[in-house]
């Protein structure tokens, strides 16, 4: 049993016993910052994407709580989930902004201009893959 995830059950739900079987497992498969729970019958499962393993303890005990809050259909909340939910808000300003594109700077920086006096930061500027399913994503 992953010590992180009891861990953090512990802290939502001190009161019980765990009735789950719990698995952590970090991917590659997700985009940067992305995780998901599954539940089979007892048994909670936990993938994170690699880029988690760099962030604190006490932020992931967040993001397990949210995880499991809303799997077990509860409302509670914790200090580490509003530690998670901080970090969430706040992690584009941790990405690093390598990716430009002359025409999309310049489209970018005429609406900027225009609609926000200037004010929003440069995102990541690129051309996606020709695709009919995907309009867009902010990265």
């Amino acid at each position: 049993m992953s010590e992180l995830i009891k861990e953090a059950f512990q802290q939502l739900y001190p009161e019980k016993e765990p009735k789950y079987n719990f698995s952590l497992k970090y991917s590659r498969k997700f985009k940067p910052y992305n995780a998901n729970v599954k539940l089979y019958g007892n048994k909670l499962m936990f993938h994170f994407s690699r880029n988690w393993k760099k962030i604190s303890k006490e932020i992931q005990i967040g993001l397990v709580q949210e995880l499991m809050v809303k799997i077990l259909k509860d409302k509670k909340k914790t200090m580490n989930m509003e530690l998670y939910n901080l970090f969430m808000k706040n992690v584009h300003l941790a990405v690093p902004k390598t990716k430009t594109d002359e025409i999309l700077e310049a489209s970018f920086d005429r609406i900027n201009d225009a609609y926000f006096n200037g004010m929003l930061d440069k995102p990541n500027l690129q051309w996606g893959n020709a695709s009919t399913s995907k309009l867009g994503s902010y990265e």
